[in-house]
């Protein structure tokens, strides 16, 4: 899974290409990408979904979540032309940060989380949200 970085200080370039999964096989890899799909395409605006890659220790958060991410701290921003969706990564202290204003849900495997919302974010501002971090990230849509 592809994607395009910024405010990445410490990612080398070889680490362009990030993993969700740490057993990153083909089969794995599609059915964390139809995974994160899916949760975002259902997020009511009241959950955010983070998923930790154990590979280069960075937690991710994509589609409404990440939005979500964006509103409450400065997290580093990316886009998977692949999910069709803007990321944002985040270390362990941008995390603790994150978990005062939500409420853990599930926790499922040690590489996913789901938390809920104290506040409601919603869509509204969303797609301007996304076309500033295509823009930031340099990915241009066709």
């Amino acid at each position: 899974m592809g994607g395009y970085f910024t405010k990445s200080p410490f990612l080398m370039p070889h680490l362009v290409k990030f993993h969700m999964m740490k057993n990153s096989n083909e089969k794995s890899l599609e059915r964390s990408m139809e995974a994160i799909i899916w949760n975002e395409l259902v997020n009511d605006g009241r959950s955010v979904f983070l998923y930790y890659s154990s590979e280069i220790g960075l937690y991710w958060a994509f589609g409404l979540s990440a939005y979500y991410v964006d509103h409450v701290i400065e997290p580093g921003m990316a886009y998977s032309p692949e999910i069709k969706m803007p990321a944002v990564w985040l270390n362990k202290a941008d995390v603790c940060e994150l978990r005062l204003s939500l409420k853990m849900k599930e926790h499922r495997e040690k590489n996913f989380y789901r938390f809920e919302t104290q506040r409601f974010i919603g869509r509204k501002g969303y797609d301007r949200w996304v076309a500033r971090v295509m823009k930031k990230t340099g990915y241009k849509q066709i």
